[in-house]
């Protein structure tokens, strides 16, 4: 179960069947995601770049195969920007998001790659910080 302050920023995945707990589908799903995040395009074509790199190794796996075609079937931004192929791995940045009680915040974070295990990341984000507008 997620703490309080991740449920307000990243919302109650519990509430969410598992099969849909997924980052990826929840962006090109959730219409609220676009409301999250004032730069969702960027966004969104920076999880489906990152996304890829991770579905060219397991192309084979028929959940990843499944959960694209679903996304495809979907999304028209998804079917589209899935189509040019992009790959991109960005393990840090900052992110741009509006938070229910805060209002606009930036948050820095940063991803990190399990050496043994390369299935297993960990995304750290740092604190909030509003934005003045």
């Amino acid at each position: 179960m997620l703490e309080p302050k991740a449920v307000e920023l990243f919302r109650d995945y519990s509430k969410i069947p598992e099969p849909k707990r997924n980052t990826l589908y929840q962006m090109f799903t959730a219409p609220e995601m676009k409301l999250r995040y004032p730069e969702w395009e960027r966004e969104a074509r920076s999880l489906i770049e990152s996304f890829r790199a991770a579905f060219d190794f397991w192309s084979e796996a028929p959940e990843f195969v499944d959960l694209v075609e679903e996304l495809k079937s979907l999304s028209p931004e998804f079917r589209r920007w899935w189509k040019e192929h992009g790959i991109r791995l960005q393990p840090s940045g900052e992110k741009l998001a509006r938070h229910p009680k805060l209002g606009w915040i930036r948050m820095s974070y940063a991803t990190f790659q399990c050496n043994d295990n390369p299935d297993l990341r960990l995304v750290v984000y740092g604190k909030p910080v509003p934005v003045r507008g």
